[in-house]
Parts: C-alpha cells; sequence; structure tokens
C-alpha cells in the first residue's frame, strides 16, 4: 500500500485473501487471490489522516469484493460452502499502530492490508 509517488492523494492498496475450505479433514477448496485497487483521496480530507483512511477503507472495499467473488465460486461447489467471515480493519490497523514503537522502520503508511 502506497500513495503515487507523482499524486499523494492517489492511493494503491493490494488485498491478498488466502482461504481454505475443509470438511471432515477433507479439503475442499483452496486458494488465493490478491484485489488491487487505486483509490484516490478528496483534497478536503487531511494529508495526516490519509494512510489510516486508507488503510482501512481501501482494505475493507477489497475485502468484500474478494468475499463475494469467492461466494459466488463456493456456491457452485458439490457442497455449499460457507462465506468468508466478515472482518474490521479497523481493528487490524488499531493493533499495528500501537506497535508502532516496538517497529521504528513500520510507518502508517506502510500499514499492509493483508489478512
Amino acid at each position: 500500500m502506497g500513495p503515487n509517488s507523482t499524486n499523494p492523494r492517489n492511493w494503491r492498496v493490494a488485498l491478498t485473501v488466502e482461504f481454505t475450505y475443509t470438511h471432515e479433514q477433507t479439503e475442499l477448496a483452496k486458494g488465493i487471490i490478491v484485489f488491487v485497487g487505486i483509490f484516490d483521496v478528496d483534497e478536503a480530507f487531511p494529508a495526516e489522516n490519509m494512510p489510516r483512511f486508507v488503510a482501512i477503507n481501501g482494505a475493507s472495499l477489497l475485502y468484500g469484493a474478494a468475499r463475494e467473488m469467492i461466494a459466488t465460486v463456493a456456491g457452485r461447489a458439490f457442497k455449499r460452502l460457507a462465506p468468508l467471515p466478515l472482518m474490521s480493519f479497523h481493528d487490524i490497523c488499531l493493533h499495528q499502530e500501537q506497535h508502532e514503537s516496538e517497529a521504528p522502520n513500520v510507518r502508517a503508511s506502510r500499514i499492509p492490508a493483508r489478512c
């Protein structure tokens, strides 16, 4: 995740979703999906809040799309598979922000959108 080098209000967010469906110790489906989104942040939005805003909202939008895509594919399986669980990226970002002091090389603008 990060801003465009020529336009700091244009952000690229990548989200990787790994999933495995099992039934009675048999693997029914497994996959890795990578979604990439480009997001523009309005000029009126405070620049200092952009990294957190983009991390939470960008990851949430991409996860929703990934969840729907996996549900569509899983719905065609022999045994109907349950959709991916709902997630809150707010909690993930909050946890990372609380531990930034332990890892000084991690900046808010580099919060990975990965689950």
